[in-house]
């Protein structure tokens, strides 16, 4: 009786699902923990970063990306951008991984990588197809 029905027109971005929304916040507590890491120069950062044959400039400058992404990830209006831009940062990790490392140790970043492109394809195309309409809590 009390149900309210929402039209969604083209382009609308306002959609966020539960599952969606879980994982963009446990995106944002894994991102800040490791950029973190690598800003306070956590001994498994730094170690990795060197035998992969970077510079700590190189480790600074992603445990920045990685925090700045992290933040950007809880403001609305920056979550596609945010999740764009750690794309990038997980593109390079597993690239990364593949060369100094046995392959299956980038497949966490291959996974990230998945997660984020998902909640960015979904802020910048919309959660549903425009035309369905939300009755309570279902799509139809």
């Amino acid at each position: 009786m009390g149900d309210v029905i929402t039209i969604l027109r083209p382009g609308d971005r306002s959609i966020e699902t539960r599952p969606v929304r879980l994982v963009r916040l446990g995106l944002v507590g894994l991102f800040l923990f490791v950029g973190i890491a690598k800003l306070v120069g956590w001994e498994a950062m730094t170690r990795t970063f060197e035998e992969f044959g970077y510079s700590e400039d190189l480790m600074l400058l992603v445990g920045v990306l990685e925090t700045l992404g992290a933040v950007g990830l809880l403001v609305p209006a920056l979550v596609p951008w945010a999740a764009l831009g750690l794309c990038g940062i997980m593109v390079g990790a597993i690239v990364s991984h593949l060369v100094h490392d046995p392959p299956y140790r980038g497949l966490p970043a291959l996974a990230l990588l998945l997660a984020l492109a998902t909640i960015a394809w979904r802020r910048f195309v919309g959660a549903v197809p425009p035309g369905w309409v939300r009755s309570g809590d279902r799509w139809r």
